[in-house]
C-alpha cells in the first residue's frame, strides 16, 4: 500500500490547532489556540480505516491560550501561552 501526504480531517470544535499528542488508546489530542476559548480536542481514528476519523469530541475547556500538550503515565500536560 502506498500512503501520500494528504488531508484527512478538517477539525468541527477547534479553530487554531496547535499543539499535537496521542494516549495510550491512541486518540489525537490537539491543543486549541483560540483566544480567551481554548480548549482540547481529541480526535478518535477508525480501527477499520486508519486514515478516516470515527470522532472528534472537545475533551477539555477553560485554557486562555492552550499551547502545546504531552501525555505521559497517562496524564495530560498543557502549556498556556
Amino acid at each position: 500500500m502506498s500512503l501520500a501526504l494528504q488531508v484527512i480531517h478538517d477539525f468541527a470544535k477547534n479553530k487554531f490547532p496547535n499543539g499535537l499528542a496521542f494516549d495510550a488508546a491512541g486518540r489525537l489530542f490537539s491543543a486549541d489556540f483560540s483566544p480567551l476559548a481554548g480548549k482540547i480536542v481529541t480526535l478518535s481514528l477508525d480501527p477499520a480505516a486508519p486514515l478516516k476519523i470515527a470522532r472528534e469530541d472537545v475533551w477539555q475547556t477553560g485554557g486562555t491560550l492552550v499551547n502545546g500538550l504531552k501525555v505521559f503515565e497517562g496524564k495530560v500536560y498543557v502549556t498556556d501561552a
